[in-house]
């Protein structure tokens, strides 16, 4: 999901989680000349979904007629914004 490194996250009619917080956004907080953002590695956590945009139980976002397949390879509605505050906190020590 680029909107949790870009920002962007969208609060869409019907998300489960309607007033979940948004996580932080990690572009700003890069400070390097070159920046990169790896999505798949050895070990995944499978989809990073921000919490706002969850959706798990019907309506269906956008009007889809079926679930969406990122929640089903997730590890829940909240590891977005745990790993995304762990990578904060790395980057701060820096």
């Amino acid at each position: 999901y680029p909107e949790l490194i870009n920002g962007g996250i969208t609060r869409y009619p019907g998300a489960d989680y309607p007033d979940a917080p948004f996580e932080p956004i990690l572009r700003g907080r890069l400070k390097s000349r070159y920046q990169f953002i790896f999505g798949l590695g050895n070990d995944e956590l499978g989809y990073l979904i921000p919490k706002a945009e969850w959706d798990n139980q019907p309506p269906w976002l956008l009007g889809r007629p079926q679930r969406w397949y990122g929640e089903i390879n997730s590890v829940g509605p909240d590891v977005s914004a745990v790993v995304l505050r762990a990578l904060v906190e790395l980057m701060e020590k820096r």
